[in-house]
C-alpha cells in the first residue's frame, strides 16, 4: 500500500484511513504478542489443560460427561 501511496496524491488520500487502521492493528497485535510472551500465557495454558485433562481422567463419571 506504502509504495503506491507515495505515486499519487489521489491514491494517498484514498487510502489514508485504510492505511492508519492497518497500521493501528498490526500494532495492536504486537503489543498483544508482547504481553502474551511476558507473561508465559502459552505454557500457563499447557499446564493448565493438561492438569484439566489429568482431572477429567481421574473419574469414569467425568470421562463420561
Amino acid at each position: 500500500m506504502d509504495k503506491y501511496m507515495k505515486q499519487s496524491d489521489e491514491v494517498c488520500i484514498q487510502y489514508a484511513s485504510k492505511y492508519c487502521g492497518v497500521s493501528n492493528a498490526w500494532k495492536k497485535w504486537q503489543g498483544a504478542i508482547k504481553g502474551l510472551e511476558r507473561l508465559n500465557a502459552v505454557e500457563k495454558k499447557v499446564a493448565f489443560e493438561k492438569e484439566f485433562n489429568e482431572w477429567v481422567t481421574a473419574s469414569a463419571e467425568r470421562m463420561e460427561k
